[in-house]
């Protein structure tokens, strides 16, 4: 059995990851990394470390909002919180800790070695080495349905067009109404759907879409100056958002994390409430 120490950086910028890779490296663990929290759900999910450790201000779903997700599929996997942008840039690996440099990371270290010990996952016995596109709970049975809702019919047409080229089924809606009622016969397993819109609030449809279909995967759309309601629909039950002018391939790779956390990750955990609790 393989007792190494295994660790997960979710670390958006390549130089800070290299660097705390090569310092944790040097103290004995077996360091992954992942720029973004649902990159890191995948590998997470597939090969759980003993600790992750992420960046307080790691841009998509970094920070608390990360916590906030990974928590709510792994509850026991302890995860450390850090201002990665203050940590020492001298760390290379096998650089002498002879200048006091060390003493600079000991607080981090200490806090790790504590998650690392505390953690109940159990890597070793539970770690999967197959590529993520060979797991058998990864290949579709079906294509995958994706309900489009947006007021404005340009930007409906311009998803439901990107999204059938990109091998989905599209359905669209113009408004939340329209929505709720066809959830039953279209039976979306993920909804894209705009955060302001006229009538009933992108926010409140999303409560009554996930009360009718916990399952669905939610991700919303908003604008920039919206971003702030955005982020706070992740503690509703969102797994995602994505800011106009969308960006086809962050859309993409957020649909395909949904719909990939979808097969891994049992259907009754799906419903489960949510709670934030730190690790350590």
């Amino acid at each position: 059995m393989n007792d190494a120490k295994t660790m997960l950086i979710v670390e958006q910028n390549p130089e800070v990851a290299g660097v705390m890779t090569a310092h944790f490296q040097d103290l004995g663990y077996q360091v992954a990394t992942a720029p973004n929290a649902p990159d890191a759900m995948i590998k997470i999910r597939l090969a759980p470390p003993h600790v992750v450790v992420m960046g307080l201000t790691t841009p998509r779903l970094g920070g608390v909002d990360g916590l906030r997700l990974i928590r709510r599929w792994h509850p026991d996997l302890s995860v450390v919180l850090t201002d990665s942008e203050r940590l020492p840039r001298r760390a290379t690996a096998g650089a002498s800790t002879d200048d006091g440099w060390a003493e600079e990371w000991r607080p981090l270290d200490r806090l790790v070695e504590l998650a690392a010990a505390q953690s109940r996952s159990s890597a070793s016995d539970t770690r999967r080495e197959e590529p993520l596109h060979q797991h058998p709970a990864v290949v579709p049975l079906e294509q995958p349905r994706i309900l489009v809702v947006d007021d404005l019919e340009d930007m409906r047409d311009l998803l439901r067009d990107f999204l059938e080229r990109e091998g989905y089924a599209v359905e669209v809606a113009g408004d939340a109404g329209s929505a709720i009622s066809k959830l039953a016969r279209v039976r979306p397993h993920v909804i894209l759907l705009d955060i302001s819109m006229p009538g009933l609030s992108g926010i409140s449809a999303l409560q009554q879409l996930r009360a009718r279909d916990p399952k669905v995967g939610v991700i919303m759309v908003t604008r920039k100056e919206d971003e702030n309601l955005a982020r706070r629909t992740l503690a509703l039950g969102a797994f995602d958002y994505v800011r106009k002018p969308i960006d086809g391939n962050y859309l993409q790779r957020s649909i395909q994390t949904l719909l990939i956390m979808r097969a891994l990750v049992p259907a009754d955990t799906l419903s489960q409430p949510e709670t934030l609790t730190l690790a350590v």
